[in-house]
């Protein structure tokens, strides 16, 4: 018997494969505010997400700087001599961002900042915050390389919210997936002896 791959079973199996989107940030123009305690700004301000450094923004205090790659949220000290460091005053400090405009049903979360954990995160559906009480983002390491290039390490903390899923793609995925059984069930049909 000949194995054959069909697409209709292909568009299936992509449809559970591919079932995390990541909402995309180039375009939103959203708010980053530095709050301690929650509720009380000591700096804001407005960011538009593009591609590229052209939205990169210093959060009130020199190498602190926010970025939006594509679907990502990005916070990291580029100093090589200082410190930012976030007082444990029993509240909440840390970064708020809001106004995003897709709907955030999770978050992927990378760093490499001593000491957080993802219960530090909370959000809502268009807005996120994280809380850095007691943590330091330490300054940048340079070593030298194999070949001789200096490489810097960064503290750095990026967030990647996961969107909520499209019902309209969802459906034409599901309508797509069930003509595939179909088309199997009734080739199957025909070559039964």
């Amino acid at each position: 018997m000949k194995t054959r791959i069909h697409l209709p079973l292909l568009a299936i199996v992509s449809m559970f494969a591919c079932s995390l989107a990541y909402a995309t940030l180039i375009g939103d123009t959203v708010i980053v505010s530095l709050q301690s305690p929650l509720g009380t700004s000591s700096f804001s301000t407005s960011m538009v997400g593009q591609t590229g450094t052209g939205d990169q923004t210093s959060l009130g205090v020199p190498h602190f700087i926010a970025d939006i790659e594509g679907s990502m949220f990005c916070v990291s000290n580029t100093s090589l001599v200082s410190s930012v460091s976030f007082s444990n005053t029993g509240v909440f400090n840390g970064l708020v961002v809001s106004g995003i405009d897709e709907t955030i049903t999770g978050f992927s979360i990378v760093t490499n900042l001593v000491g957080w954990d993802n219960s530090r995160l909370t959000f809502d559906a268009n807005s996120f915050s994280a809380d850095f009480r007691g943590l330091s983002f330490l300054p940048g390491v340079e070593t030298m390389t194999t070949e001789g290039l200096v490489d810097l390490e960064y503290a750095i903390w990026c967030a990647t919210p996961v969107k909520s899923p499209d019902a309209g793609s969802s459906a034409a995925l599901l309508a797509v997936g069930l003509l595939g059984l179909g088309v199997i069930s009734r080739r199957l049909k025909h070559c039964r002896v």
